[in-house]
């Protein structure tokens, strides 16, 4: 009965992918959220450890849980959109 709210400007984009989405005329943010197999483990922790987490080497905070079911990615310009599964899919025998 809850979602995720992602905000965009936490995401960690690294140079190259930022160049490479520059040359293929890609949102960066949309190609790191759905290009490829390279992945991040992600977890949630009660609000009360952000500190601790930040602090730490557990890594990055992008987001929070909301009451709103579903995925949001909430962008730099402060819009918020619902993300729709993206990707490959590896035993559907489709791509994107």
């Amino acid at each position: 009965g809850v979602g995720i709210l992602i905000q965009e400007d936490l995401l960690p984009l690294s140079p190259e992918t930022r160049g490479v989405a520059g040359l293929m005329k890609m949102n960066p943010t949309y190609l790191a959220m759905s290009g490829g197999d390279d992945f991040e483990l992600l977890f949630t922790a009660p609000t009360e450890a952000s500190g601790e987490i930040r602090e730490s080497e557990l890594g990055l905070m992008i987001g929070e849980v909301v009451d709103a079911p579903g995925v949001r990615l909430k962008g730099v310009d402060g819009r918020v959109e619902r993300l729709k599964s993206t990707g490959y899919q590896h035993f559907s025998g489709r791509g994107h």
